[in-house]
């Protein structure tokens, strides 16, 4: 059982980073932008990866009477 559920736990992150990683794609492509270096991209998604994170989180919150979202400083 405990198997289980850490391999549906798994999934469920496997999921969720992909869902990120195509979102991130999709700000890239957007937003015309482009990294010089694979380290510069990995950080880049980091940073966007914590902005995407705080947006969702605000604008969960059902006392906010604003919303926010993502732009091209994002990343």
């Amino acid at each position: 059982m405990y198997a289980k559920i850490v391999i549906a736990a798994l999934v469920g992150a496997v999921t969720a980073e992909t869902e990120l990683a195509s979102t991130f794609a999709a700000y890239v492509a957007h937003h015309g932008k482009s990294y010089a270096t694979v380290e510069e991209y990995q950080f880049r998604f980091i940073q966007f990866a914590k902005t995407y994170q705080e947006v969702m989180l605000f604008n969960m919150q059902p006392e906010q009477t604003s919303t926010v979202g993502l732009n091209r400083f994002s990343d």
